[in-house]
């Protein structure tokens, strides 16, 4: 269970990267 939150986190750190990357791209 606790594996499995860590690679949500991941999962949401990722997503924010790549919001953050189109953001300054745009």
């Amino acid at each position: 269970r606790e594996h499995e939150d860590k690679e949500a986190e991941r999962e949401r750190f990722l997503t924010d990267m790549r919001k953050v990357k189109q953001l300054m791209a745009a």
